[in-house]
């Protein structure tokens, strides 16, 4: 089946300043897709000249198979939601919502009808002869939805919809969205700079910074395997160490040589794969705070060589560092610093010189750590990443 919508090679220059450079994208029919990056990095521009408020310099934009890069914004069949929100205030939220139906020739009680629908939908329906300075913050994004949603778009671009509200709010709003564009199996494309938003909504997430696309997949793929060392660190994955490959372990019996300790609670499965076998094709990487045994072959494209390591936090299991003795997968570090985030611990940590940081689970009432002791940190061989050398 054809995209939906299509940007191919997209060019775009602020006096002579790259705003776009050479930006495609496809979007399958009912996909929610999420853009994210930076300020500054092209998102809204890129909304922008989907929907024919700017004209691209170069490249093609092509919807339902037609191409539209000279069609009036009014003409494209795309609802746009923006931060700002742009209601009216002088007319009430039924008359708001009513707007683009009018500019559609609908009659009167087809306009009565929709308008009601999309109140219900977004769980308003009482509010249609509101005022809007009388709304909530949450109640205004709403009505700016039921008034985007209204026309029945082809495809809805929302920007930062939700950025101006609280935390909690923002995070109920949200899933309210995710769940009205899936009810009505619409396309959409949603810019934030948040990646959490993105994950949390998105089917696919675009990662841009400069104007250039750096990374575009699920969610989940993203997170745990970002393209380059710029997408890690945007995603707040910054345990990220120099390394050097070396030649993958033969497959066979483990060697003679001593075994690593063992820690004093059980590791998990992949921990125990990757630190006691040589299986084939694993990868062994030598970094200034310890060696890494990887239970991923090396990409047959790739070398023995330099690259980035990002050390995740997934299932890694801490305990006090009563041995500073080394082993695999683990680091033994000090405690600089340590604050809660919701049920999570966040220690930073210190080792050879460099700044860690690791979300875990607290320890039992009564053993808490403490600024400056020394940990181990078992690392789950899953969570830790190889990223090409190079990066930025």
């Amino acid at each position: 089946m054809p995209p939906l919508l299509e940007v191919r090679n997209a060019q775009l220059s602020y006096d002579d300043a790259p705003v776009l450079r050479d930006v495609s994208l496809e979007l399958a029919e009912g996909e929610i897709f999420a853009v994210i990056g930076p300020s500054g990095c092209g998102k809204t521009s890129l909304l922008r000249v989907i929907a024919g408020l700017e004209q691209a310099q170069s490249g093609e934009v092509w919807l339902d198979g037609a191409r539209i890069d000279a069609t009036p914004t009014h003409r494209r069949g795309i609802g746009l939601m923006f931060q700002e929100l742009a209601l009216f205030p002088h007319l009430d939220v039924a008359a708001n919502v009513d707007f683009g139906l009018r500019l559609q020739g609908l009659d009167a009680t087809a306009r009565a009808e929709r308008v009601t629908e999309m109140l219900q939908l977004v769980g308003l329906p009482e509010h249609g002869a509101r005022k809007v300075h009388e709304l909530s913050g949450g109640e205004r994004q709403r009505v700016a939805l039921a008034r985007s949603l209204a026309p029945r778009p082809r495809l809805l671009m929302l920007d930062e919809p939700v950025g101006a509200l609280d935390r909690a709010l923002r995070e109920d709003l949200l899933a309210e969205l995710g769940a009205i564009l899936r009810s009505q199996s619409l396309t959409a494309i949603y810019v934030t700079h948040d990646q959490e938003e993105a994950f949390a909504l998105a089917d696919r997430v675009m990662v841009m910074q400069a104007g250039e696309v750096r990374q575009v997949g699920p969610p989940l793929e993203i997170y745990r395997a970002p393209a380059d060392a710029w997408v890690a660190r945007f995603l707040g994955r910054t345990n990220l160490i120099p390394g050097q490959v070396h030649p993958p372990l033969p497959s066979g019996p483990p060697s003679a040589s001593p075994p690593p300790r063992v820690p004093s609670s059980p590791p998990s499965p992949s921990q125990r794969d990757g630190e006691g076998v040589r299986g084939r094709g694993r990868v062994r990487v030598h970094t200034p705070i310890g060696d890494f045994i990887l239970p991923t072959p090396l990409p047959t494209d790739a070398a023995p060589g330099p690259i980035t390591l990002l050390l995740g936090d997934e299932r890694a299991h801490i305990e006090r560092a009563a041995d500073p003795s080394p082993a695999l997968n683990t680091i033994v570090a000090e405690i600089v610093a340590q604050s809660f985030h919701g049920r999570l611990l966040r220690l930073s940590v210190r080792t050879g010189g460099h700044d860690l940081s690791f979300a875990v689970d607290p320890p039992p009432p009564g053993d808490a750590w403490g600024v400056g002791e020394s940990v181990r940190i078992t690392l789950d061989p899953a969570a830790i990443i190889m990223i090409p050398d190079g990066s930025s």
